[in-house]
């Protein structure tokens, strides 16, 4: 990855420089889609300095800030938002972060999408907010919370 990350010398051209948010060959992510999904904030701080684009998917489809939110990586959803990434950007089946968040009981980091905005009224190709989302998936309490709460307390 270190080669990735190399800044040109002065007399390189741009064009010589890797892509940063280039795909892998084999699973078609991209450095800061697989980095957001395991966690890995101090890798995600070093990709968006060195010009990773906060909203490039990986060929799925699946943003970083998806992907950070699937495991309830909250540091790393929250420096996402930080970024300016758009909190309701949805996925090819229309699915929203915080639905994602919902779904899978992810309260922290559904309380960090909703203090930056996340809409509650937003529906993916089913026409599922992310309450419903919550309690069809068998996280009612989850889904309730996104449906009910603003929180502005998270762990810091």
């Amino acid at each position: 990855m270190s080669y990735l990350l190399d800044l040109p010398e002065e007399d390189e051209e741009e064009e010589q420089r890797p892509q940063i948010n280039v795909y892998d060959s084999l699973w078609g992510e991209t450095a800061l889609t697989v980095a957001a999904g395991h966690g890995r904030l101090s890798i995600c701080r070093l990709l968006l300095d060195q010009g990773a684009a906060p909203e490039h998917c990986n060929r799925q489809g699946v943003a970083p800030l998806s992907a950070a939110t699937r495991r309830d990586h909250w540091q790393v959803v929250e420096l996402l938002l930080n970024h300016g990434v758009d909190v309701n950007r949805a996925d090819q089946q229309g699915r929203t972060a915080l639905m994602t968040a919902a779904s899978e009981g992810h309260t922290t980091s559904g309380r960090l999408l909703l203090d930056h905005g996340a809409s509650l009224d937003q529906m993916d190709r089913e026409g599922l907010t992310a309450a419903e989302l919550g309690v069809s998936e068998g996280s009612a309490g989850a889904g309730q919370r996104a449906g009910g709460e603003r929180s502005r307390h998270h762990p810091r």
